[in-house]
């Protein structure tokens, strides 16, 4: 890996808070996403 420790792209992040979660809080996470990043 390239990535230096602490270093991850938006992906990474995104799929480190996912991982582990129950479907019912990734779909409340997906919602607040789209309104944080203003997607119809």
């Amino acid at each position: 890996m390239s990535y230096e420790d602490g270093e991850l792209t938006l992906e990474q992040q995104i799929a480190e808070m996912l991982v582990g979660r129950t479907t019912e809080e990734i779909e409340i996470l997906v919602k607040v996403l789209r309104v944080l990043l203003d997607i119809d």
